[in-house]
């Protein structure tokens, strides 16, 4: 019989890890509509992409109802549903940065051409620091329902701008292939 000091452990026997629960674990569940405090980047994805397209859906039902009436006034009410968007937009990139450790300044870069596209994808891939970081505790973990969300809203943004480009030329290519 060997000793206790020299048997070999077995693969089948219980993990010895320390499997933290997230319950013990303190979450900021603050506003995230304040520029204070970090966002992860599964609830960046769904804030800001969810946001542009409930204003984008929001501002065509507005400038198909008024633009029979006033283009003008549909057009000015498109500004107005773009304003808080920009501001909220600033302010998910803030948060971000901060869920980064990284100043809310950068979010300037939004307004650099090409730039912004690097920006976007950071914001968007880059994971968050684990833990409390100088700007606060992390939010807490994403539901299942959220990364679905997370994972389907990109391709529908996309899919999105793709019909609109492609539907156009579409309907162009039927017009010159009827000889019209």
């Amino acid at each position: 019989m060997e000793s206790n000091d020299n048997q070999v452990e077995s693969p089948f026997a219980t993990p010895k890890a320390s499997l933290q629960n997230n319950e013990t674990m303190e979450f900021d569940t603050g506003s995230i509509f304040s520029p204070r405090g970090r966002l992860a980047r599964v609830d960046y994805i769904i804030y800001s992409i969810g946001m542009t397209l409930i204003v984008s859906f929001a501002g065509g039902l507005l400038a198909g109802l008024l633009a029979p009436v006033s283009p003008m006034i549909a057009g000015f009410g498109n500004m107005v549903l773009m304003i808080p968007m920009l501001v909220l937009s600033v302010v998910f990139m803030i948060r971000r940065f901060h869920d980064l450790n990284w100043r809310g300044w950068w979010s300037v870069l939004a307004f650099i051409p090409l730039a912004n596209i690097i920006m976007i994808f950071i914001l968007m891939c880059a994971r968050g620091t684990e833990g409390e970081n100088s700007y606060g505790l992390p939010r807490p973990p994403p539901s299942t329902f959220k990364i679905v969300v997370a994972l389907i809203l990109p391709a529908v943004f996309i899919i999105g701008i793709l019909a609109a480009i492609a539907v156009p030329a579409y309907q162009e290519y039927l017009v010159r292939a009827q000889g019209g």
